[in-house]
């Protein structure tokens, strides 16, 4: 603790690094845009590696719910040659 305190930019450092943690175990849990399971997955990742690990899977999770699925597609597949 006493490292982390000893200069003001450290101090600043680490406050931004928990912060970021904290705002991001928030958007995880309390938004609902992924499933409890998968926050956990977040937060695991954020505690263990940091919010780098953490807020690349939340945005994978909340944008991989919202991506088309191959059905989705607005054309339908040709079938057979035209020609």
């Amino acid at each position: 603790m006493g490292e982390i305190t000893a200069t003001r930019l450290g101090t600043f450092a680490w406050l931004d690094v928990l912060i970021s943690a904290l705002v991001l175990l928030l958007a995880a849990f309390g938004t609902g845009w992924i499933s409890t399971g998968r926050a956990l997955g977040v937060t695991l990742a954020t505690c263990l590696v940091g919010v780098s690990a953490g807020l690349p899977l939340f945005f994978y999770f909340v944008v991989g719910n919202r991506m088309p699925g191959p059905t989705d597609h607005p054309r339908r597949p040709m079938s057979g040659r035209r020609g």
